[in-house]
């Protein structure tokens, strides 16, 4: 089967392997990256965890990607 991450990461801005930040309620924000393994959030600093939770979260808008501001 094909793997469909790519096309979820590109429906959400993002890139592959790209870092972001996702606000979480109103101050908690936490840095992801989308894999060919699905959604990934760091828990401390080079340690990435399964974000599905936090891709359902995205998915039905109770979690935000939050935009750099250049």
């Amino acid at each position: 089967m094909e793997n469909k991450m790519e096309q979820v990461a590109k429906m959400f801005g993002k890139k592959l392997g790209e870092e972001f930040m996702v606000r979480l309620g109103v101050v908690f924000e936490i840095n992801c990256k989308f894999t060919k393994e699905g959604l990934k959030q760091e828990i401390f600093v080079g340690g990435w965890y399964d974000g599905d939770n936090l891709l359902r979260r995205l998915l039905t808008g109770e979690a935000e990607i939050v935009e750099d501001e250049e």
